[in-house]
């Protein structure tokens, strides 16, 4: 979460692939992403209007169409290494007090640029929104 300013504030979705290096990920090179999928769920009384874009070489569907969810799918052909930004999302801010959004069950899904799915192998972690 950045901080809050002029009642708005932007969420980054954030992974870092340098945490494991998979062999079976990218073989001896760093491991990289190539897919995300999730959707993420807050209080529509304290965020709304949320206004997302992919992250860098990232392409795919941010619906913002329900009130109190942004559903995230999202692609980059060749795969990215290192700390990669996913997503962000500009969101109207009411309110205060601390604000932890969720990940709907059984919605996370990660794989590298070939199709191999290494969900079981991420920590998710959310910080709350003060």
């Amino acid at each position: 979460w950045g901080a809050i300013a002029a009642g708005k504030v932007t969420m980054t979705v954030k992974i870092d692939m340098a945490a494991i290096n998979d062999p079976a990920n990218n073989g001896s090179a760093p491991d990289r992403i190539g897919a995300f999928q999730g959707t993420l769920n807050f209080p529509a009384s304290r965020l709304s209007n949320a206004a997302c874009n992919s992250g860098s070489g990232f392409s795919g569907v941010l619906n913002t169409a329900s009130a109190g969810g942004v559903t995230a799918v999202v692609t980059n052909t060749t795969g990215a290494p290192g700390v990669v930004t996913l997503f962000t999302c500009t969101f109207d801010v009411a309110g205060t007090g601390p604000t932890t959004p969720t990940w709907a069950a059984g919605s996370l899904l990660f794989g590298d640029q070939t199709g191999f799915d290494f969900g079981s192998k991420v920590d998710v972690i959310i910080a709350s929104l003060p």
